[in-house]
C-alpha cells in the first residue's frame, strides 16, 4: 500500500471507527485511545495500518459524526462548508465531507470563528466558540501516471556523416498543452513534426554543439502577468515529461554533442512565481542535489541527459568565443544586431531572419551576422496570448566554423519539412511513441 493509499485508508477508517477506538470501554476512559496492538487484535489490520490509525485518532480525536456539511456546485467545481464547534481546519473539513483528494484540488479556503453566548441552568453565561470552514474545490483533470522511469528509448536515426565544426540551434518550442473542451485530450502547443525535423538534422550532422534558444517550455499556468485559462491547468507535468523525452532523443541522435539550454522568459516564469508567492521554494535544494527543487534543471532532470543550463533569463552564452547566443528581449533582430559587435543568435521573436552588418574594429573592418532561427511551436494561434494566427515561422539555425570564420544560417521549416543539401527531411508526429513513453494516453487524438 502506497503512502497516499494509506492516508486515504486511515481517513476512511477514522470516520468509521474513530469514536469506538477513542472510547471503546476496553480498560480505557472516554478521553483515552486504544493502543495500536489493541486495534490490531480487535480488527485484524496490519501493524502499519494499526499504528497509522492509532496516531491519526490520537491527533484528531473522535470524528464529528453530527457535523452538517453543505455541498453546492457540479461535477467540475464544488463548495463544501461546515458550521460547528469540532471542525476547525481544512483537513477536518475535507475528512468530514469525505472529499477524495485524488479527484479534487482545493482552489481556495477560509476559516472563520465567532463566539456565541448562552445562559446555563445555574445562571452563568457560557461563551462557546463556533467555527465555519469553507473550501472551493476543482476537479483534477490530470491523468494518473506512473513515476518517471527509464522510458526514453531513442528513435532509430541515421548517424552518418559526423561533423566536428558545426552547431545546430533549436529555437522556441514552448512545450505545453491545452485540454480539449471535454477534458479528454491534451492538444500540444509545440509542433512535433518540426521537432522531429530537428532530430533528423542532428542525427545527420552530429554537431559539436546543440544550442536550445530558450522558451522550450510555455508554462502558461505559471504566469503572474497574464491570465491563466482553465484549459491550461494540469499541463505542466506532461509538458516536462515530453520535453525530457525530446531532449533524450537529441542526446541519443548525437551522443557526443555538447547540449546547452539557454533560459528564456517562459522558463523564468517558475522562478518569478515562486519568488513572488513562496520565495523559500525558489532556493530550497534536496540533499546532494545540484539545482533547487523548483528550478528548470531539476524539473527536467537535465543532469541525467548531460544538458548544461544557462541562466538567469537575459544571460548570454558564447559559442566558440565568437557568437553570442541570447534568448532575446527585443522584438527586432535589427535592433539587437545594431547594439552588437559580434555575431549573434537570438530567439524570442519566432521569425526566421538573417541580417548582416559591417563594423570598424581596431584590426580593420569586419562583417558580423545575426540570425533568428524562428520557432518550433505551432504558428496557427494555438499558443496562448496571441489572437489569431501570428506572424511566425518555424525554422532551425546552423552555425559553421571554418578556422577563424563563422558562418550562420537560418533554415525555414514549412509544413513539417526542411530541404537540406537537396534532400527533403519530413518530420513525423511521434505522438504514439511519446504517449507510450510518458504514460499520457490523453496525448493521443480521439
Amino acid at each position: 500500500m502506497s503512502s497516499e493509499d494509506l492516508d486515504e485508508w486511515v481517513r476512511r477508517h477514522w470516520r468509521m471507527h474513530g469514536v469506538e477506538i477513542w472510547g471503546s470501554g476496553l480498560n480505557h476512559g472516554p478521553q483515552r485511545r486504544l493502543g495500536w496492538k489493541s486495534i490490531r487484535a480487535r480488527w485484524g489490520w496490519t501493524v502499519r495500518q494499526s499504528k497509522a490509525l492509532s496516531r491519526y485518532v490520537c491527533a484528531h480525536g473522535p470524528p464529528a459524526s453530527d457535523v452538517r456539511v453543505e455541498v453546492s456546485g457540479d461535477d467540475d467545481a464544488r463548495s463544501v462548508t461546515t458550521r460547528s464547534r469540532e471542525v476547525r481546519t481544512l483537513d477536518d473539513l475535507l475528512d468530514v465531507a469525505e472529499v477524495d483528494r485524488r479527484t479534487w484540488r482545493v482552489a481556495r479556503w477560509r476559516a472563520n470563528v465567532w463566539h456565541q453566548a448562552s445562559k446555563a441552568d445555574d445562571g452563568r453565561v457560557v461563551v462557546t466558540p463556533l467555527h465555519q470552514v469553507r473550501a472551493d474545490l476543482e476537479r483534477k483533470v490530470i491523468d494518473q501516471v506512473e513515476p518517471l522511469g527509464a522510458w526514453h528509448e531513442p528513435m532509430p536515426r541515421d548517424l552518418s556523416a559526423p561533423t566536428s565544426s558545426c552547431a545546430v540551434i533549436v529555437p522556441d518550442s514552448q512545450h505545453g498543452y491545452r485540454w480539449s473542451s471535454d477534458k479528454t485530450h491534451l492538444d500540444p502547443l509545440h509542433d512535433r513534426r518540426a521537432l522531429d525535423v530537428a532530430t533528423q538534422v542532428i542525427a545527420r550532422l552530429r554537431p559539436e554543439v546543440i544550442v536550445l534558444l530558450g522558451d522550450m517550455l510555455d508554462l502558461g499556468p505559471w504566469s503572474t502577468k497574464y491570465p491563466r485559462p482553465v484549459a491550461l491547468r494540469d499541463t505542466t507535468t506532461p509538458a516536462l515529461r515530453e520535453l525530457h523525452w525530446q531532449l533524450a532523443q537529441w542526446r541519443a541522435a548525437s551522443p557526443g554533442s555538447r547540449i546547452v539550454y539557454v533560459e528564456g522568459n517562459h522558463e523564468a516564469r517558475i522562478a518569478r512565481a515562486l519568488t513572488e508567492k513562496l520565495d523559500e521554494a525558489s532556493v530550497t535544494m534536496a540533499v546532494g542535489a545540484e539545482a533547487p527543487l523548483g528550478s528548470v534543471p531539476h524539473l527536467l532532470a537535465l543532469a541525467e541527459l548531460g544538458v548544461e543550463y544557462v541562466g538567469p533569463y537575459g544571460a548570454g552564452w558564447w559559442l566558440w568565443d565568437a557568437v553570442k547566443v541570447v534568448h532575446g528581449t527585443k522584438l527586432r533582430l535589427s535592433s539587437t544586431l545594431a547594439d552588437s559587435t559580434s555575431h549573434i543568435v537570438m530567439g524570442h521573436i519566432h521569425r526566421v531572419a538573417r541580417l548582416g552588418r559591417t563594423i570598424d574594429t581596431a584590426s580593420g573592418r569586419r562583417s558580423i551576422t545575426g540570425i533568428c532561427a524562428g520557432c518550433m511551436c505551432r504558428t496557427d494561434g494555438a499558443v496562448p496570448g496571441y489572437p489569431g494566427a501570428p506572424d511566425w515561422q518555424q525554422g532551425i539555425g546552423l552555425a559553421w566554423r571554418d578556422g577563424d570564420e563563422v558562418h550562420l544560417e537560418a533554415r525555414e521549416i514549412r509544413s513539417g519539412a526542411l530541404v537540406y543539401d537537396g534532400v527533403t527531411l519530413r518530420g513525423a508526429d511521434q505522438v504514439d511513441a511519446i504517449a507510450e513513453a510518458t504514460g499520457y494516453r490523453a496525448m493521443r487524438p480521439g
